[in-house]
């Protein structure tokens, strides 16, 4: 009974199960398609990491198969961002010969930028309201304003001059070149991305800094990021400017922007 045991180990040794040889196949071994399965469920640092592990798994053709469906993931809850059909068109128009890992990176780094230029300001969709101290009263003064290249418009004012401060932009200019008409979208100026793309992946990204819009004589307000869909929030103790694809995609709703603090405590009650 010994010998036979040992027989069949020799056996087993010799032509083991197909899991198990499997396991014993060095990783560069295994073929394309399982190595990019594998690929398919890693995060992106895990998947740099991968990749970053030799040549072999560095030319594996991730960019669609892992890529695209990372950029997906991270960009679903981000209106403007997200990857519809409409949003992918302008990704091939507007960045060509970018990758997606290129994308992803771009898009990530990006999000962390505090500073918005001028052509943001003037390109993206803004809605407006008065904080509740100010006579604000949720969605029923919630209003649509435009940016345009020197002046704020908005209902039941006059135009009112802006400027952004401090400056942080390039030293020839602090206005970036805007694209033709059909070449900007709804998604951002392609000038502005093309550039801050090709510095975001040259270059470290810069420390975030303060910055303030300044509109005719009125207090400064303060820019921030809204790190839950990257929109921008522009604000001071009366007034909320905030950036979004449309009015059914705002998220913000503190200081009373979309619904006044008493209308919210009654519908509690």
């Amino acid at each position: 009974r010994h010998n036979r045991l040992c027989h069949r180990s020799h056996q087993n040794l010799d032509n083991p199960h197909p899991a198990l040889h499997a396991a014993m196949t060095p990783i560069t071994d295994w073929l394309d398609e399982i190595l990019l399965s594998v690929a398919s469920w890693l995060s992106a640092a895990d998947l740099t990491a991968f990749q970053s592990t030799c040549k072999r798994l560095a030319a594996l053709p991730t960019d669609v198969a892992c890529w695209r469906r990372l950029c997906e993931a991270a960009w679903q809850d981000k209106p403007r961002y997200r990857l519809t059909p409409e949003r992918e068109r302008w990704l091939q128009l507007n960045l060509p010969l970018q990758s997606w890992r290129a994308r992803y990176i771009f898009f990530e780094q990006d999000s962390k930028r505090q500073l918005i230029t001028d052509t943001e300001l003037i390109s993206l969709n803004w809605y407006f309201n008065y904080s509740p101290q100010a006579g604000g009263m949720g969605k029923r003064t919630l209003q649509r304003v435009e940016f345009t290249e020197t002046h704020l418009r908005m209902q039941n004012y006059p135009l009112l001059p802006w400027r952004l401060e401090p400056s942080e932009l390039p030293a020839q200019s602090n206005r970036t070149p805007v694209a033709p008409e059909g070449r900007l979208g709804r998604f951002g100026p392609l000038t502005m991305i093309q550039n801050l793309m090709q510095a975001l992946l040259s270059a470290s990204p810069l420390p975030p800094k303060e910055q303030v819009l300044l509109i005719a004589n009125f207090p400064p307000h303060r820019v921030q990021r809204k790190p839950d869909d990257w929109e921008w929030l522009i604000q001071n103790d009366n007034v909320i400017f905030v950036s979004a694809l449309d009015e059914s995609c705002i998220t913000y709703n503190e200081r009373g922007f979309l619904e006044s603090p008493q209308h919210a405590v009654e519908a509690h009650d």
